[in-house]
């Protein structure tokens, strides 16, 4: 089983993703759960267990991510993804920063292009993740 892992410890490199990316004036909130976050403003999500989405309304783009994403959740990420990516990818994103970083970049994937498939927001975020020099 995975740990927990603090996005806010971790907001430098948040920002600095953002810096590079061009997102820096798009809000990246840090919640205690996107689900209640998204239910309490009428906004239906299909996972109770989300980790992290994005929204484009309006010209205005918003990223949403959970504070702390437990344990449990972690590995529920890394289920996900290796429906995407080979199984050896997966240890590229094992450290906190890296499994981050993918995270902040999958969802600005789908914010820069909206028909983006989560299989195509994975492979272009480990593509981009491969390019910051991440220890």
């Amino acid at each position: 089983m995975s740990e927990s892992i603090s996005i806010r410890d971790h907001r430098d490199l948040v920002n600095r993703i953002a810096e590079e990316y061009g997102i820096r004036d798009t809000p990246i909130l840090l919640v205690p759960s996107v689900s209640d976050w998204c239910r309490a403003r009428g906004i239906n999500q299909q996972s109770p267990f989300r980790t992290a989405t994005s929204f484009h309304r309006d010209h205005d783009d918003l990223i949403v991510m959970m504070e702390t994403i437990r344990a449990d959740l972690v590995d529920g990420v890394y289920s996900n993804i290796r429906m995407h990516l080979p199984p050896e990818c997966l240890a590229e994103i094992r450290i906190p920063q890296r499994f981050i970083a993918h995270l902040v970049l999958h969802e600005f994937k789908h914010l820069r292009d909206a028909g983006a498939s989560e299989k195509e927001c994975d492979v272009w975020a480990l593509e981009e993740l491969r390019k910051l020099g991440l220890p």
